[in-house]
């Protein structure tokens, strides 16, 4: 996790005892896991592949053109106008993520698996078809990993959990018998700790970082009918807004307590919705500029420096997502499947994803629905110096949701 520059001078210290370590972590692990450098922090914080709602992330998370589902708040809160019914949805669910590197014939594997609440969510249509407010709750970032490497008599064993929340109020209206709007708020704290446990050349160093996150951003979001059976959909987001304050110790030094802010690039959001009597079929294109990206740590000649890499290292992105819905009438049930292309920010050294999900919908009565999500992504990814990485990501998620 970030670093402040004031930790430098004590880091430089152990900069010869550590050289040959340096090099063998940045070879395994990309420099991202206990060497990474500042401006990669800002970003690692949110290049994962988060997901709000059960029914959505199995339908590939393509939602922007999505009305009626609550779940819509997070991904376009102008899809809530048609809220007939008070409305309360929550889930649990499970992420697993590993990674295999290997290097001249030896490998190292990382893993981090956690199960937490997936979402918690009350809509309230205070004019049904017309006009709704809410709160969401979810936990689109979660951090949990551990990362493990021995060789020749040395071990280097990293630790890193915790999640990022989001908090959101919503509106959403019919402006007319064809355009919805919407607008959310979004509240977003969160906790993480790092801890690293090193042994080399005979000596055992403890370094061990806990932050505190909090912040806002918000969202705009419009949806148009074009025809009985499309429809069309956009959100605008501006970037989320980080405050950390960090309490950092390490083994000889003193503890110390630092704050920073940071931000995440705005976001552009439009797709379609095409449906038929028991057919939906959903398409989104992401738009985003991770160079907007930006670290303000108070050391303004390293925050140049920081926010420069941030330019030169990063490009403009641009993901894709499909997802599809069918009714079984006969048996209530919906089965849903989906497909994520998401473009890498980095320049070089990192691969584009494909992330494949599928689920159900089950609909046990009238006012209450089951619902489940599965998906996966596998990608590989040829290093300098002859390191190939191999990355696993799966997420199992499960929920029920009530109206009344």
């Amino acid at each position: 996790m970030i670093k402040n520059p004031k930790k430098r001078k004590n880091e430089q210290k152990k900069e010869d005892t550590h050289k040959m370590k340096k090099h063998i972590l940045i070879i395994l692990f990309g420099g991202t896991i206990a060497f990474s450098q500042y401006w990669e922090d800002v970003v690692e914080t949110f290049y994962q592949i988060p997901s709000a709602g059960i029914r959505s992330h199995a339908m590939g998370d393509a939602f922007v053109a999505v009305s009626g589902d609550a779940f819509a708040m997070f991904h376009n809160p102008a899809g809530l106008s048609n809220i007939q019914f008070t409305e309360i949805q929550f889930g649990v669910g499970q992420n697993q993520f590993s990674t295999n590197a290997k290097l001249s014939g030896k490998s190292s594997v990382s893993t981090g698996n956690s199960t937490y609440l997936d979402g918690f969510l009350l809509t309230v249509p205070i004019s049904p078809n017309s006009f709704a407010m809410g709160f969401g709750w979810s936990n689109p970032y979660r951090y949990l990993y551990t990362s493990k490497f021995t060789q020749e008599g040395s071990h280097f064993i990293y630790e890193t959990s915790g999640a990022m929340q989001d908090l959101v109020l919503f509106g959403g209206f019919r402006l007319n018998e064809n355009i919805q709007l919407g607008v959310g708020i979004h509240f977003i704290d969160g906790t993480n700790m790092y801890f690293g446990d090193e042994i080399y050349d005979g000596e055992h160093f403890i370094d061990q970082s806990d932050y505190e996150y909090s912040g806002v951003m918000a969202n705009f979001g419009m949806i148009a009918k074009v025809t009985d059976f499309l429809d069309i959909g956009y959100t605008i987001s501006t970037p989320r807004w980080i405050s950390v304050n960090e309490y950092w110790s390490a083994t000889d030094y003193d503890t110390a307590s630092f704050s920073y802010e940071f931000k995440s690039a705005a976001q552009f959001k439009g797709g379609f919705r095409f449906y038929l009597e028991n057919v939906e079929l959903l398409a989104e294109i992401d738009i985003s500029n991770p160079q907007q990206m930006n670290l303000d740590s108070g050391y303004l000649e390293d925050d140049i420096i920081e926010n420069q890499a941030l330019q030169n290292n990063l490009k403009p992105t641009m993901n894709l997502k499909f997802g599809g819905e069918v009714l079984i009438p006969f048996f209530n049930l919906k089965l849903r499947s989906g497909i994520q292309y998401l473009q890498t920010p980095y320049r070089e050294n990192s691969e584009d994803r494909l992330l494949y999900s599928a689920g159900f919908g089950m609909l046990l009565d009238p006012k209450l629905e089951m619902n489940g999500a599965i998906s996966r992504a596998d990608w590989s990814q040829n290093q300098e110096d002859g390191v190939l990485e191999e990355y696993r990501f799966c997420r199992v998620a499960l929920g029920m949701s009530f109206r009344f």
